[in-house]
């Protein structure tokens, strides 16, 4: 299909070389595509340029970004009628493994770092990063100290917030539920893949306790690590993890001028429901 396609790239280079570089990546003629520069997004304190990119050809997909930072590129935003491709989506943790995915694809360090936040003792938020190392079409989860801050926290409100961002792919996850311990054959099973040392490391650290000084915690690692030396690592008893039951699932996706797409699903008795929020 023959259309006129519109995309938004982001980058350090001149529109000249910039114009140089698509015909490259993309394989179009030069006469096929118009770029505009976008002063009033440009970034000073990054150097980056904002360009509005218009072609006519063959579009497969709805949104294109580079996996490879070439030229001065840092990130080629989604087609600004993408709708964030939710067509045929019956879970919204589907389009989560596919946006996660492609943060891997694109060489993204730590893709699922997601940011925990918990209700303390005095009812205020508190927050974390945590690494989102259980994902299924029904849940995530992530695994912890269970003595630790949050541990204690989740034990005393089971409610939860969650959110994942993608910088240099304009993306964001929000997400809301209660957070209930993981299965422990799941766990064991999940602390038999850490590396050895990471294992270690579990024993020697008394999570959100006070440390009189990081001398103290080497001298519990190498004594964790004498005490396994010929032997395969146990689970502590206080290791564990927490699976996450979604209520409500928001998607971010950056768009030029501000304009941001933002999409919820909000789980029904039926389903969900899917709505749209202004940016």
């Amino acid at each position: 299909m023959v259309v006129n396609s519109l995309m938004h790239i982001r980058c350090t280079e001149s529109k000249k070389t910039l114009k140089k570089s698509i015909k490259n990546w993309f394989y179009i003629s030069l006469l096929n595509f118009q770029i505009v520069r976008c002063t009033e997004e440009s970034c000073l304190a990054t150097k980056q340029a904002l360009y509005s990119i218009e072609w006519r050809g063959s579009v497969k997909q709805r949104f294109v970004w580079l996996t490879e930072q070439q030229e001065g590129v840092l990130f080629i935003e989604t087609n600004a009628s993408s709708n964030l491709m939710i067509d045929g989506i019956d879970h919204p943790l589907e389009l989560l493994i596919r946006w996660l995915e492609d943060a891997k694809v694109a060489g993204v360090d730590k893709p699922d770092a997601m940011n925990i936040a918990t209700i303390g003792k005095e009812g205020k938020p508190r927050n974390r990063m945590v690494l989102m190392r259980h994902v299924t079409q029904n849940e995530i989860g992530f695994f912890t100290n269970l003595l630790s801050d949050k541990s204690k926290e989740i034990t005393a409100n089971s409610n939860v917030s969650a959110t994942l961002w993608w910088p240099n792919m304009e993306r964001q996850i929000r997400i809301e539920g209660a957070a209930s311990l993981m299965d422990r054959e799941f766990v064991e099973d999940y602390f038999k893949t850490r590396p050895r040392n990471s294992q270690i490391a579990a024993w020697a650290s008394k999570q959100s306790q006070s440390l009189e000084s990081m001398h103290v915690l080497d001298e519990r690692f190498q004594e964790a690590k004498r005490r396994f030396a010929n032997d395969d690592i146990p689970i502590p008893e206080f290791w564990g993890g927490y699976t996450i039951s979604i209520d409500r699932i928001e998607f971010w996706l950056g768009q030029p001028y501000r304009l941001h797409e933002r999409i919820v699903f909000t789980r029904t008795e039926n389903g969900w429901n899917i709505s749209r929020l202004f940016p």
